[in-house]
């Protein structure tokens, strides 16, 4: 038990997360119940218990499902992103760790007397690396996170940089539902490749992508899929090929 009474919550995240609303609903339900065992686990957001690895069968038992319920629900879970793993296999939450480090954070800096700039200092670089799973992020970015995007200096696209659920407005969502698997391929191949090729650096990539998106209306015609593909579709697609690369 880690002593926390309590956990931060965003309903609205969870409503508008469209890779969890993909799943079954006993596959949402499955993990709401590891985020409380998660919760209340040493490593916070992890899936153990006496510290090993929680299995199937024990998890089965503890949230009252049936074994091949939860595997199921494992398994549509981890291939649409909602959660990682370590090296070791154990199953953890990238958000309930990060959170969990920003609270570790600001309770240091309380200690130090709430300095402002010894705040600003370290909790910034407690929310380095937050993507540890990168091509799909599955929370959507409220009022909080886009104050924080203003503030980012620019950047060179990362290496392991892929389109996000959110970050795209209508228009440009309407184009890319309008492509086949193989164009929206083509295009975030050649978006990489030209921005990594021009050295371009930008604050906000996602951002950068939905330029080229609309861009790609006026120089180019792109190959339009035989039936309406989503943009979440292409996004679902696109994380099993690279997960089968």
């Amino acid at each position: 038990m880690t002593g926390r009474p309590w956990m931060k919550w965003y309903p609205g995240d969870w409503r508008a997360d469209p890779l969890l609303r993909a799943c079954d609903p006993i596959s949402r339900y499955v993990w709401m119940e590891m985020i409380g065992l998660m919760h209340e686990a040493e490593p916070y957001g992890h899936l153990v218990i006496a510290g090993r690895a929680m299995d199937y069968k024990t998890l089965s038992r503890v949230i009252g499902v049936t074994e091949g319920d939860v595997k199921r629900a494992a398994k549509e879970l981890e291939s649409l992103g909602v959660f990682s793993r370590t090296n070791s296999g154990v199953i953890f939450s990238r958000r309930m760790i990060r959170d969990e480090k920003r609270r570790e954070t600001l309770q240091k800096n309380g200690t130090k007397g709430g300095n402002p700039a010894l705040k600003n200092q370290e909790l910034s670089s407690g929310l380095d690396n937050q993507e540890d799973n990168p091509p799909l992020k599955t929370q959507r970015p409220e009022a909080r996170e886009k104050t924080k995007v203003t503030t980012l200096a620019k950047s060179l696209l990362p290496d392991d940089w892929q389109p996000k659920p959110f970050g795209i407005e209508a228009e440009s969502r309407k184009i890319v539902d309008s492509w086949s698997p193989a164009e929206f391929k083509r295009q975030v191949e050649s978006f990489k490749a030209h921005h990594r090729g021009n050295g371009n650096r930008w604050k906000d990539w996602q951002d950068a992508w939905q330029t080229w998106v609309l861009n790609s209306v006026k120089f180019g015609r792109p190959r339009q899929s035989a039936e309406p593909t989503s943009y979440l579709d292409h996004l679902i697609e696109a994380r099993a090929a690279g997960a089968a690369a």
